[in-house]
């Protein structure tokens, strides 16, 4: 199957889920079994480069045997074993390679450009590896439409632009609209794949670009099929742990209690705001988008706030004086805590936060109602759920 393609995905999120084989992959892929996988290919522009075959399981690249191109630029594997259905690469050079999701007793045939291998490589007799190729070709698709659409916004900005100036919230408003509909074209592209694939292995590298607290339900379904068929790999393994996380997670369930030091040194729990609207938000002061985002949160809490509404804002700061002059700064005058962990924060850890600004929606039963919102989106929200 002809894929013109790159591997994006293995430098990726995805890439977390899929440190692929059995749990006994590294005693496996060292130890000197029988061969049960014909891999050969044949590649143009060849100048009889040596090509090394590498298995990833989690616990590091593991190079499992090596063939020189000859003349023609052929090559084949001789008595190769493999540890199981998993992410593989084929390289010539660390900037020359592709992926592979191999299995055993299988007889797969690769070819492309040895000049260019991750461009143009295509496969035969890996059907994992086509889907991943198709996933991957939908990627480098969107990617390319966002970042046109960010150089779009960049020129029609102009180079004298202030930010939090009219003309930049009004235009990044517009192009919003249209990144969330790029957006959400790709991620109905990604679903019509996992649909048309269940049980495919492959299939994490999309769910895993796809927002877990609006497809809760794709990762739900493509665990169960994965736990049933490949329960024994790491990659499962990992990936239904995740999935377990994202559940505990979602939206309607109990949001997760935190207990953090205020600047005054009390702690302050966040289920004693039970009863009120309250917005997690996960913040730093040098956090450039927060800090623009800032006045708009004021205005809001301000017209919100005595009408039963509150913010609980975790600094992910690393410095008391720092956090203290941004609040002070800013004048939000909100509930703050921090335990100045950064990124290794517990609550960083238990709400999943993987960028900031970060914010969570909880309702009056302590329940999350939407998270990531911002802006009117978030207004509009929040005046909802307190009835106003």
């Amino acid at each position: 199957m002809k894929r013109i393609i790159y591997p994006v995905l293995i430098a990726g999120g995805a890439s977390v889920f899929f440190a692929c084989g059995t749990k006994n992959g590294e005693k496996e892929a060292k130890a000197k079994l029988p061969p049960n996988i014909d891999l050969s290919g044949s590649f143009t522009n060849s100048s009889q480069e040596t090509v090394i075959l590498s298995f990833l399981p989690i616990t590091g690249e593991q190079i499992l045997d090596s063939a020189k191109l000859d003349e023609n630029g052929n090559f084949k594997f001789e008595n190769l074993h493999v540890p199981g259905i998993g992410f593989y690469t084929l390289k010539i050079n660390r900037g020359n390679f592709c992926p592979l999701i191999l299995n055993e007793n299988q007889k797969v045939k690769i070819t492309g450009d040895a000049k260019n291998l991750g461009y143009t490589y295509s496969t035969e007799g890996s059907k994992e590896t086509e889907v991943f190729q198709q996933i991957s070709e939908l990627s480098m698709a969107h990617k390319t439409r966002v970042d046109s659409l960010g150089a779009d916004f960049q020129a029609k900005l102009g180079p004298n632009s202030v930010e939090n100036s009219k003309e930049f919230v009004e235009l990044s408003a517009k192009y919003e609209v249209v990144y969330n509909t790029l957006m959400a074209e790709f991620s109905k592209q990604l679903v019509e794949v996992i649909n048309a694939n269940p049980k495919s292995l492959a299939c994490i590298t999309a769910v895993a670009q796809l927002d877990p607290s609006v497809y809760i339900d794709q990762y739900k379904k493509l665990d169960k099929d994965l736990t049933e068929t490949y329960s024994n790999y790491d990659s499962v393994t990992t990936f239904h742990e995740q999935v377990l996380k994202y559940i505990t997670l979602a939206i309607g369930a109990d949001a997760p209690d935190l207990n953090m030091q205020g600047p005054d040194g009390k702690q302050v729990l966040l289920s004693s705001l039970k009863g009120k609207v309250v917005l997690l938000d996960f913040w730093a002061s040098w956090c450039k988008p927060c800090r623009r985002d800032n006045p708009s949160v004021v205005k809001m809490y301000k017209k919100f706030k005595s009408k039963g509404f509150e913010i609980y804002a975790v600094s992910l700061d690393e410095n008391k004086d720092d956090w203290a002059k941004a609040i002070k700064t800013d004048e939000l005058t909100w509930i703050h805590v921090c335990d100045f962990g950064a990124w290794q924060s517990d609550a960083v850890k238990a709400y999943d936060v993987t960028a900031i600004p970060f914010s969570v929606l909880i309702n009056k039963e302590g329940r999350i109602v939407n998270k990531g919102l911002r802006g009117e989106q978030l207004e509009k929200q929040v005046k909802a759920l307190l009835g106003s």
